[in-house]
């Protein structure tokens, strides 16, 4: 078995669709190819980490626990795709939102923004998560920018997040000095349009 597996994660970092095919064979031995896969995802390599986090994603359950410890190891890369594979998960994201609330406070941009949108779907700590999203549209990185966006605008739509304790901030963003806050502000309220996001916005006109 151990070979077979040395052998299967090997072939992770291959071309498609040998890399595919031992993604589904690792799935089906299931619980016993994880510390490989968890040690591969921790090696760094580009062609493999992909693949790797799809494949703890479909072994599914067994997985939560040692993805819990790569997001503890502090490596921002590792937490990103630690949070795509947990959300994939059942159960993933309520087992790990203690520890993603202060992963809040990262100082890395992207893991801000992975872990505040892990947190609004899964409606934990929505205020704070929200409050991290907003202030992530000051980010000079464009394309960090353009998927805050993007992410505020599914969290506004979503009937599923309990937004009722975002208004007062959105208000206060209709006073921002940056256009783009502005307008993303407006538009938030009017997805929400609840009353209060109504108020808020009439008091602007």
């Amino acid at each position: 078995m151990s070979t077979d597996l040395h052998r299967l994660i090997e072939e992770l970092n291959g071309p498609a669709p040998d890399n595919f095919l031992a993604s589904d064979k690792l799935v089906r031995i299931g619980e016993p190819a994880i510390p490989l896969l968890v040690m591969t995802l921790l090696e760094g390599h580009p062609r493999a980490q992909d693949t790797v986090r799809a494949t703890l994603e479909r072994i599914g359950e067994p997985a939560i626990q040692p993805l819990l410890e790569v997001l503890r190891l502090g490596d921002p890369q590792l937490q990103v795709l630690a949070i795509r594979a947990l959300q994939q998960i059942k159960g993933g994201i309520m087992q790990a939102h203690p520890f993603l609330k202060e992963m809040l406070t990262s100082e890395h941009e992207e893991v801000r923004l992975y872990t505040s949108g892990a947190l609004l779907k899964e409606n934990y700590a929505v205020k704070e998560a929200f409050v991290v999203l907003v202030n992530l549209l000051a980010t000079t990185d464009k394309h960090l920018r353009f998927s805050v966006i993007m992410m505020l605008d599914d969290t506004c739509r979503s009937s599923r997040i309990d937004l009722s304790g975002v208004v007062p901030v959105l208000s206060d963003m209709l006073d921002n000095p940056d256009s783009t806050v502005r307008q993303r502000a407006t538009i938030a309220l009017q997805q929400i349009a609840t009353p209060e996001a109504r108020a808020a916005l009439a008091k602007r006109r």
